[in-house]
């Protein structure tokens, strides 16, 4: 017979999502200044110590057309999973920003990318998103999604690894 009850999402698969989602925003946020992607990933423009604090300054004034869109659906998407795994939208929202502004410091501090209002808020955004798309599932669905979201991980970490050790 076929167990058809809803059950929350085990413990070690949430803690393994979690240690993967976080291996995946460290790597695309502070090592971006060590990796080259043809056009689109200049690590040169990367390695910097600069604050950008005028919101969405960079839609006025792109230094490429992509550049701000690129900028807002890549962060909101890199933290969808965050706020997906806090499991509502104020945890998610408020897990966004700390963890956005930790690495927005710590770019600044290493010189590791541009600090950016526009990461902030996208990065908030992105993880209230998440946890709103979190509530709107069911267990069984969450739990599918956890899996997803750790199999997704996996396949994003290993190509940046690979272009790290090329």
């Amino acid at each position: 017979m076929i167990d058809t009850t809803r059950r929350a999402t085990p413990p070690a698969l949430a803690a393994v999502a979690w240690l993967l989602v976080i291996a995946v925003v460290v790597l695309y946020t502070m090592g971006k200044a060590y990796v080259e992607v043809g056009d689109l990933w200049n690590s040169a423009v990367q390695a910097r110590r600069e604050i950008r604090i005028v919101p969405f300054d960079e839609f006025w004034n792109p230094s490429i057309w992509y550049g701000p869109w690129l900028n807002l659906f890549g962060n909101l998407g890199l933290f969808l999973p965050v706020g997906f795994l806090a499991g509502n939208p104020r945890r998610g929202a408020l897990i966004g920003v700390a963890l956005s502004l930790c690495i927005e410091i710590t770019q600044f501090v290493f010189a590791a990318g541009y600090s950016d209002v526009d990461d902030l808020i996208f990065n908030t955004a992105g993880a209230a998103l998440g946890g709103l798309a979190a509530v709107a599932l069911g267990l069984r669905d969450r739990m599918t999604a956890t899996w997803v979201i750790a199999a997704g991980a996996v396949v994003i970490i290993v190509p940046f690894v690979a272009a790290m050790l090329v």
